[in-house]
């Protein structure tokens, strides 16, 4: 019976192979017609050179080295008339366990790929990964001829044009050209990551057989050819975190797309309606149209919001959440009357606010927020969560008169309520508003605003630096493997990849006693909410079913004795209105995140409520 035999080298000590001569393989490996497949893994291998044995393995059909400290490749690996599949990883790409070894000096990668690779007769899949201090100049890498100093990978016409799978992952390459096109055979094609700029048109005219396009993490590619779209029969492109800011208006023949991270604000129907698209990732893009708690649902969904448009047509809402936090006696409440009602306003020093207190402000005409006005005990710190969602505006109250300096002062009063929006959010904007700067008579406005942006520019980001040290150390932990809690930390990793939360480091100066100030933030809410970016919500378009459906739910909240109703009760309503279960969930999603209903649709226990009086939450 034929089987798979994997040598595998685990240990991170590993300096060099053990010496094993072939006739010694030979006294505990099958004999080689019963082999099905050999592979000798090495990517856990702390090597320093390349080891010469291998070359001596005959049978030998997949390698895998970790080349870290190996900078070249010797000449001997042609003797490998067996070899199918080589892939050449540095060690941070691989595989981020590799942090804990004490290095001088970061990964280089191999720097020289022989040109006797091209004439490995059963070559089927390159994989060159990481190097990312030498750039892979991809005019060398097509031709005979390799520089003298900075020799890579070489790919010749008589044997690479053979390859299934070229994987360039986390190598610096920017650029490519045009006889890419002469790898006929190419199923996948994986250049994530290596700084490309610009897709040649040409390149993928003749790739009949490419199954797989990765060109995620590419940042400065902003656009792809028309071909790639429409031109290939492409089952799964991936440019999740590229900078493109737009899908084509017509029709595509992909099967999976993940945008995911990308710029796209726009979903155009007729992208939507490809026939054969089966799969849409977008997690993180800044969608305005379909709102992103439609997106998030599915290509399905997204179809059923279109129909249900075209059906009914559309109507916008302008409504927005906002939600006030801050220590206790920060002057929140103060704030909150003030800003609400167009006059100064003083609250009685004690009278706090217990748990939320809920108020409605129209910024103008066409835009209606709810301020949630949340109570400063740090018994409520974890209750605030509650009532975060996506694309919500975070005001942190701080007291001008309290605050100092330091560390300490801004963990307490920013940091931490920082804290409870990135554990929480994905997307938010948050604002400082410095209170009772009446108070502060020997300083100058002036002198108070520059203080305060050089201290939050320092403070912000020894806070990112410190929050990204946390992901990499989960990162390190899912690198481990074995432990149950992999699952949640992988969970949160992805939610953390595509987070867009911006803090401003101009802070808001006001005086709720004497309204200094509070006009000015009426103002800036106003200026934020026009940016489409920020503000998603405010300028999509919903089923005008949406909104019938929507006035009617939220009628309870006139009687303070239903705060919670079942999830049926949407239902029904949803059902006499002409929508579907699907489309009822999405409006409870996106009810929730402009603050008229509390949903929590991920939540086991409390998917099937709703609550259409927030405050009773807490």
């Amino acid at each position: 019976m034929s089987r798979d035999i994997v040598l595998s080298y685990k240990s991170h000590d590993l300096m060099a192979l053990p010496h094993v001569e072939e006739r010694q393989l030979e006294m505990f490996l099958p004999k080689v017609n019963e082999l099905n497949r050999l592979e000798l893994d090495l990517l856990d291998a702390h090597l320093f050179a390349f080891p010469e044995e291998i070359c001596e393995t005959s049978g030998l059909e997949v390698l895998k080295l970790c080349t870290d400290d190996i900078h070249s490749i010797p000449e001997g690996i042609a003797k490998l008339r067996k070899l199918e599949e080589i892939h050449l990883h540095t060690s941070d790409y691989h595989n981020s366990r590799t942090s804990y070894f004490s290095r001088r000096l970061p990964a280089i990668g191999v720097q020289e790929v022989p040109t006797v690779v091209s004439l490995l007769p059963c070559l089927k899949v390159l994989s060159v990964c990481g190097n990312r201090r030498n750039p892979l100049l991809f005019d060398e890498l097509m031709s005979c001829q390799l520089p003298s100093t900075l020799v890579e990978v070489e790919m010749v016409a008589c044997g690479l044009t053979k390859l299934k799978e070229l994987i360039l992952s986390g190598c610096n390459i920017q650029q490519l050209p045009a006889e890419l096109k002469d790898l006929l055979d190419l199923e996948e094609l994986d250049l994530s990551e290596i700084k490309l700029e610009v897709f040649p048109t040409v390149s993928c005219l003749q790739w009949k057989h490419l199954q797989t396009l990765n060109l995620s993490g590419n940042k400065r590619l902003l656009c792809l050819p028309n071909n790639i779209w429409n031109g290939l029969n492409l089952w799964r492109l991936d440019l999740s975190n590229c900078g493109i800011e737009s899908v084509p208006n017509t029709e595509v023949t992909i099967e999976e797309v993940d945008i995911s991270g990308t710029s796209v604000t726009h979903l155009p129907k007729e992208f939507v309606f490809s026939s054969k698209l089966e799969e849409l990732s977008v997690d993180g893009c800044p969608l305005v149209f379909p709102p992103i708690e439609v997106c998030n649902q599915g290509i399905r969904v997204i179809r059923e919001y279109f129909r249900e448009l075209d059906k009914v047509g559309g109507v916008r809402r302008g409504r927005i959440k906002i939600l006030v936090m801050g220590t206790t006696m920060a002057g929140k409440t103060s704030f909150v009357e003030a800003l609400e009602s167009g006059k100064p306003f003083l609250a009685e020093a004690d009278k706090r606010t217990i748990g939320v207190v809920e108020k409605v402000m129209k910024l103008d005409d066409k835009i209606e927020c709810k301020l949630l006005d949340s109570g400063g005990h740090r018994a409520y710190m974890l209750t605030n969560q509650l009532f975060i969602s996506d694309n919500s505006l975070v005001l942190i109250v701080v007291d001008s008169n309290q605050y100092k300096f330091t560390q300490q002062c801004f963990r307490q009063n920013i940091a931490d309520f920082l804290q409870v929006v990135y554990d929480r959010n994905s997307r938010a904007h948050i604002a400082i508003v410095v209170s009772k700067v009446d108070l502060m008579v020997d300083t100058s406005r002036e002198e108070m605003s520059r203080k305060w942006s050089e201290h939050l520019h320092t403070r912000l980001r020894q806070f990112l630096k410190i929050r990204q040290a946390e992901i990499d150390r989960m990162k390190r932990i899912i690198a481990t493997g074995g432990s149950p809690k992999n699952k949640y930390v992988s969970e949160r990793l992805h939610f953390f990849d595509f987070q867009r939360i911006t803090v401003e480091e101009n802070v808001l100066l006001t005086s709720a006693a004497t309204h200094e100030g509070v006009v000015s933030v009426k103002v800036h809410l106003r200026e934020l909410c026009g940016n489409e970016r920020l503000m998603p919500s405010l300028h999509t378009e919903l089923p005008s079913s949406w909104v019938t459906v929507e006035d009617k739910l939220i009628t309870p909240q006139a009687d303070t004795s239903v705060p919670i109703l079942d999830v049926s009760y949407a239902m029904r309503l949803c059902v006499e209105h002409g929508l579907t279960e699907e489309s009822c969930r999405e409006l409870l999603n996106y009810l929730n995140q402009v603050g008229s209903i509390l949903y929590y649709s991920h939540h086991p226990t409390l998917a099937e409520v709703l609550f259409p009086v927030p405050p009773f939450v807490i």
